[in-house]
């Protein structure tokens, strides 16, 4: 499951580094793998790599940096994704270009243009999905 972070929201709830650039897009938070069974499961560290080079689609929102987030989200979750740590990131990246969300939200209808920054609740968006599918 590729997971996505949208920072305006997220920066309201938690601690953010205000240095950084506001983001007006959805950032990559992970990608997660999912086992047939047990969907939900949490899976644990299985092994230890080294990240990529920086890539602006998929920042920390906190204090810890691009590479300890990535490393954590290696640890957590790419390393029981049975696929090397460059295809998992680079797998990630590509999943995270192929779906844009915004673009997926105004075609639905969903917000009017793709640069639309205005707030809307999760009751506002899950209502105009269910009109617009």
């Amino acid at each position: 499951m590729l997971s996505e972070t949208w920072p305006p929201g997220y920066c309201q709830n938690n601690r953010c580094d205000l240095t950084k650039p506001k983001l007006s897009k959805f950032s990559i938070h992970g990608l997660w793998p999912q086992q047939n069974t047990r969907p939900t499961v949490d899976p644990s560290p299985c092994q230890t790599t080294k990240l990529p080079k920086n890539n602006l689609d998929w920042p920390s929102l906190t204090y810890t940096g691009n590479r300890a987030f990535w490393q954590a989200e290696w640890d957590k979750h790419g390393s029981c994704s049975l696929l090397k740590p460059i295809e998992y990131f680079t797998l990630t990246i590509d999943l995270y270009h192929r779906a844009n969300i915004k673009e997926i939200l105004r075609k639905k209808g969903i917000i009017s243009h793709v640069g639309d920054v205005k707030r809307y609740t999760k009751k506002e968006i899950e209502g105009r999905y269910r009109v617009a599918s």
